[in-house]
């Protein structure tokens, strides 16, 4: 009878064990992406727009809507890389879905007076 609440409390401490791993990869991922919106933002305000356009683009894939946000402006308006609007309205759909307001708006202005 001794074992019972030892193996309770085992089951629960492995419990508690694998929520924060999963807490801690999330803080890795998160800082990842952060990191790489920092360096975007960096590269950016020194006036360096293709290093800025990789670092923002990379955070995108991490799911950051801001750097989505950066990456569709910098396309749209030619900043460091080719103007480009299709590629524009893509940054801007992610932002939107990674829940950016502005970039739901930019997508749907785009979507009006280009596309």
């Amino acid at each position: 009878m001794l074992f019972t609440p030892m193996i309770v409390m085992a089951s629960y401490i492995e419990k508690i064990s694998m929520k924060i791993v999963h807490l801690i990869c999330f803080f890795i991922v998160t800082n990842l992406a952060a990191d790489n919106f920092v360096d975007g933002l960096e590269h950016y305000t020194a006036g360096k727009f293709t290093e800025a356009i990789f670092f923002f683009s990379k955070a995108c894939e991490e799911k950051d809507g801001l750097a989505c946000g950066m990456a569709g402006k910098m396309h749209e308006t030619g900043e460091g890389v080719k103007k480009d609007d299709f590629k524009a309205k893509y940054f801007y759909k992610k932002a939107c879905e990674y829940g950016l307001s502005t970039g739901c708006k930019y997508y749907d202005e785009l979507n009006e007076s280009k596309f």
